[in-house]
């Protein structure tokens, strides 16, 4: 979602900026696929209001490389990225820090896979020297994440062509023949798949732990450090909302149908909400040893100084 080379010319010109936070408003900014809804379902349920919050504006982006920048210069107050693009951040020198979990990786239970189209030859990690591959962000966990399926097969990730897209778009590049795969997620896969306009060909990350987070929202660390009331409010906001859509399945759709503009049929093969939010420093270490292994960081931080 971020790269190594935007974090550190980001940290240039953001870092002489006095973030401009909102005084009566907090700003959230979240994605348009399946595990971003919590902050949607809580505005839809009154939620923040209940655990005491001022008002939060909730809006949907399909640009998430935006996010950090926005989170940095106060233009928004929650945003979402990855551990990585924390890590890389702060050693940039941007101070970012981890508000909570969005998206979630289950051992088992993918809900990731690259896709092709129905008369593509692709099979193998080898197949895909020389292929275009859609990803929704170049050092985002997607990416990262698909390098190392090829780098663990003995083929190099420098020899494939990516193309950055939203989850939305990416399979009008399947569609016009302008990609040869595409890194996808809920719903939008189960859409192509059951569409006839893409098969799938292998899933390239499955945690060995029980959940991952794939994704996290993120937070401006000044503001989370002289706003601590705020930060508990919202963990609580998202841990409600998490509580209420997995015990009422068919509310967590009706918001899924309404933010995402998805027919009902599609959003109930979303499947669950994420199982819990709480990001805890074990979260956090797993990410920087990838991180170091890759080299998008040159130097370990300490976990728990990612987390607000």
């Amino acid at each position: 979602m971020i790269t190594r080379r935007t974090a550190l010319a980001g940290a240039a010109g953001l870092s002489l900026v006095r973030p401009a936070f909102a005084a009566d408003k907090i700003y959230w900014k979240t994605l348009t696929a399946h595990f971003y809804m919590s902050p949607c379902f809580a505005a839809d349920h009154d939620l923040f209001v209940k655990h005491g919050l001022p008002p939060v504006d909730v809006g949907l982006s399909t640009a998430p490389p935006t996010l950090l920048p926005a989170v940095v210069s106060g233009a928004i107050q929650v945003g979402v990225n990855t551990v990585l693009g924390v890590s890389m951040a702060n050693e940039a020198g941007l101070d970012v820090k981890v508000l909570a979990g969005a998206s979630i990786q289950e051992h088992g239970k993918p809900n990731t896979a690259i896709l092709a189209p129905m008369d593509s030859k692709l099979a193998a990690p080898a197949d895909f020297v020389g292929k275009r591959v859609v990803i929704p962000g170049m050092n985002g966990v997607f990416h990262v994440m698909f390098e190392k399926w090829l780098l663990d097969a003995g083929q190099d990730p420098k020899k494939v062509t990516y193309i950055e897209a939203g989850f939305a778009q990416a399979g009008d590049y399947i569609r016009n023949g302008s990609a040869d795969a595409v890194l996808s997620t809920e719903p939008f896969m189960s859409r192509m798949l059951e569409g006839g306009q893409a098969r799938r060909v292998a899933n390239y990350f499955d945690p060995k732990q029980d959940t991952v987070f794939d994704s996290v929202f993120i937070v401006n660390g000044a503001w989370a450090a002289a706003n601590p009331e705020l930060i508990k409010g919202l963990r609580a906001t998202l841990n409600d909302a998490l509580k209420q859509m997995a015990a009422d399945p068919a509310a967590a759709i009706a918001t899924e149908v309404k933010w995402l503009k998805l027919p009902e049929e599609v959003a109930k093969r979303s499947g669950p909400a994420s199982p819990r939010c709480d990001v805890t420093e074990a979260d956090i270490e797993g990410w920087l040893d990838i991180a170091l292994q890759v080299g998008l960081i040159s130097k370990r931080p300490k976990a728990k100084d990612l987390i607000a």
